[in-house]
């Protein structure tokens, strides 16, 4: 069977419920990428020092979760918030897919969600591979 990566922030049960007077919610991205294979995403996870999967969490990022898909590699990611994905991605994701030598694609589908709620429980942590 196929390796799946789990990683969720390591601060036991968390809810994501901004207040009324935030502007901005908790998000959801689910990204598809055609072609894309276990190999590239290992190359950027060790461009950014994340490839032992015991590394803390980049701030905002709440839940990442990525495995192959019936047309390439799928990642689905939980953040507090998109300007914490696009300042992660602009400062560190970005930059490790030039360095890695992988040819970056353009995800076939971003879909973006606000949520209202996110819960995990407390016993989540990384999970790392499973076969």
């Amino acid at each position: 069977m196929a390796a799946l990566r789990l990683k969720v922030a390591d601060h036991g049960f968390k809810v994501a419920r901004p207040q009324k007077e935030e502007k901005e919610m908790a998000i959801a991205l689910l990204m598809e990428f055609p072609g894309g294979t276990q190999d590239q995403y290992d190359k950027i996870l060790q461009e950014l020092g994340m490839e032992k999967g015991t590394e803390d969490l980049p701030r905002g990022l709440i839940f990442h979760v990525a495995g192959p898909s019936k047309n390439g590699w799928q990642v689905i990611d939980v953040w507090e918030s998109r300007a914490d994905f696009d300042r992660y991605f602009a400062e560190k994701l970005g930059p490790a897919i030039r360095l890695s030598g992988v040819v970056p694609t353009t995800p076939k589908e971003i879909t973006v969600y606000n949520l209202a709620g996110v819960r995990l429980p407390a016993t989540v942590g990384m999970i790392g591979t499973v076969q």
